[in-house]
């Protein structure tokens, strides 16, 4: 259950299945770009950036060969709308906000919901819940389902 990503897979994935070469230099890249800066969406920019520039490099260095004007152009076009799809990501990055890439124990996220009480069960009222009891994740009040796996905001109701 993940919120972003898909367009930078099937994206990744085409490269895999087009130019093998510059995907494995490319998922490097990537790969040391995460490690380094231990932002997921910096390092899929990054990546997408030097798609065009690395497939250009494949076509002339590998295959000695031009590289025609529609294959550069679409890697250019994908590049862009990688780039343009997080831009959202890149504002956060610059303001300090964005989540970093950790494999440890995530961090609770303080939502401002607070979760029920023995307080909440005794007066019989019916509070929110500060997460979605399907998938774990926090939930957020502006939203009319979970941001990650769909679950009306109404189900977050307690009895």
């Amino acid at each position: 259950l993940f919120k972003g990503g898909k367009g930078v897979l099937v994206t990744a994935t085409m490269g895999l299945i087009l130019t093998p070469l510059v995907f494995l230099g490319l998922f490097l890249v990537f790969v040391l770009a995460v490690a380094l800066w231990r932002y997921i969406s910096l390092g899929s920019v990054t990546v997408a950036v030097l798609y065009p520039v690395a497939l250009d490099f494949y076509f002339k260095a590998v295959l000695h060969a031009q590289p025609s004007g529609p294959i550069l152009l679409t890697s250019m076009l994908l590049a862009g709308l990688i780039v343009w799809c997080h831009r959202e990501n890149l504002k956060r990055i610059t303001n300090r906000t964005e989540n970093k890439f950790s494999f440890g124990k995530k961090e609770p996220v303080d939502n401002g919901v607070k979760s029920k009480s023995n307080d909440d069960r005794r007066s019989g009222k019916k509070k929110r819940t500060a997460t979605c009891p399907n998938c774990g994740a926090p939930y957020n009040p502006n939203h009319s389902k979970c941001e990650y796996c769909g679950t009306v905001n109404s189900d977050y109701y307690e009895d």
